[in-house]
């Protein structure tokens, strides 16, 4: 899903790229990820308004990225237990 909205930002293809993100949104939201639903909720906002929505999915990768290291070691630390 992220590589999808990447290519659609990357292609200027600010629709798609603001659905993807308002899912990934909805997505962070519902797992208690909230730092990297509100980096979703700002690059759904860069593709509506036509901004730097470059800048705001790096951001997002990064807030991803950071989750997924969490959630690894979290599942590695239960498989030890």
């Amino acid at each position: 899903m992220v590589e999808e909205l990447a290519q659609a930002v990357g292609s200027e293809d600010m629709e798609t790229g603001g659905e993807i993100a308002r899912t990934i949104k909805s997505i962070c939201s519902s797992i208690g990820a909230h730092v990297a639903a509100l980096a979703a909720a700002e690059l759904e906002i860069a593709c509506h308004e036509q901004g730097n929505a470059g800048s705001a999915l790096a951001n997002l990768k990064n807030e991803i990225r950071q989750l997924l290291k969490i959630m690894d070691e979290r599942r590695s630390k239960a498989q030890n237990a």
